[in-house]
């Protein structure tokens, strides 16, 4: 048994009874402990599912048919009840205020230490330092209805921080958080990863979101099965995610757009990425101020002074420097 696997797969399958086919198809997967995980993938791909069975929703909650095994810090999940999952796992829903059972902030993070009849000074010190961690501890007297949902996700946290669980699982924590909030979240999430030394799972489909904060590695799922298990960096280089249906980082569609642009022409030895058309407006070069001058051109030529063009279409939009004018042969 290796002591530093938080959770193991192996050739794990579930079956929904209501379904005809397997949800999830031979699994094997290891998560270290203290690692922080991201698992995406399109909808239907079995991400939910996934966690569901970590978190031990499933059997408890949703039934069907296992095969194969998964283990939580060494133990065997079939010998286990679903008290004994919460007391390894914490999850945090995409819906905030499902997991809401307070009458206010902090009476919901210690509902779990009522619950263990945690002696009520202990209480009020926990749950002022998890509100604390998490940024809540200026709301823990206000009502549900009285705050945000970046700050109902915060207090759900919370209440997972406070019972000590060494494994946090998020499904979906961005769903209903606007991109602000939702990069806020992900700065909570790994602020938390980094000070109390958890394992951190997270499901979810905006990856650009979620590399807002560096990740250990990525699962990549499709129909129920594992398509990669790899670092960030390789998965992002790679073609899968767009062919899988997952929507990659703006700014990776923007490098890829600018490494495929076209090259520089050269008009006779003069820098020309853009020339002119043969027809009214074009421009001269940059005057003395830096900026394009434009004149109007007989019908049938072009500002170089030749009878064809062999440059790309000129963009009147671009500003060039004194010695790359795209006019300077001609004039």
């Amino acid at each position: 048994m290796d002591e530093q696997i938080a959770v193991r797969f192996e050739h794990f399958t579930f079956q929904y009874y209501a379904q005809a086919e397997p949800t999830l198809h031979d699994i094997n997967l290891e998560i270290r402990k203290h690692e922080k995980v991201l698992i995406v993938g399109p909808s239907g791909s079995g991400k939910s599912t996934l966690a569901h069975c970590i978190n031990g929703l499933i059997p408890f909650a949703f039934k069907g048919k296992i095969e194969g095994k998964l283990e939580l810090d060494g133990q065997d999940t079939a010998g286990m009840n679903i008290f004994d999952r919460s007391i390894k796992v914490g999850t945090v829903l995409q819906d905030s205020d499902t997991q809401f059972v307070g009458l206010s902030v902090a009476e919901d993070i210690a509902f779990a230490m009522e619950n263990d009849c945690v002696p009520q000074e202990e209480m009020k010190r926990r749950v002022a330092e998890v509100g604390q961690i998490v940024g809540v501890d200026s709301i823990l007297g206000s009502e549900p209805s009285e705050i945000s949902g970046g700050q109902k996700q915060r207090t759900t946290l919370a209440g997972v921080l406070v019972n000590h669980a060494e494994i946090l699982l998020f499904d979906e924590p961005l769903a209903n958080l606007d991109p602000a909030t939702g990069k806020t979240a992900i700065e909570i999430i790994d602020t938390v990863h980094r000070t109390q030394n958890k394992t951190t799972i997270i499901i979810e489909h905006r990856l650009e979101d979620v590399l807002h904060r560096p990740v250990d590695r990525i699962i990549l799922m499709k129909e129920g099965r594992i398509l990669a298990d790899t670092d960030p960096h390789s998965l992002c280089a790679s073609s899968l995610l767009v062919a899988n249906g997952i929507r990659e980082p703006l700014y990776l569609s923007a490098l890829k757009r600018w490494a495929s642009r076209s090259p520089p022409t050269c008009n006779r030895g003069i820098w020309t990425p853009f020339a002119c058309p043969r027809t009214a407006w074009s421009s001269t070069g940059p005057g003395t101020s830096g900026r394009p001058l434009r004149r109007r051109l007989p019908r049938g030529k072009n500002c170089c002074g030749w009878r064809t063009c062999p440059s790309p279409i000129w963009d009147r939009k671009t500003t060039y420097p004194p010695s790359a004018s795209p006019c300077a042969r001609g004039r």
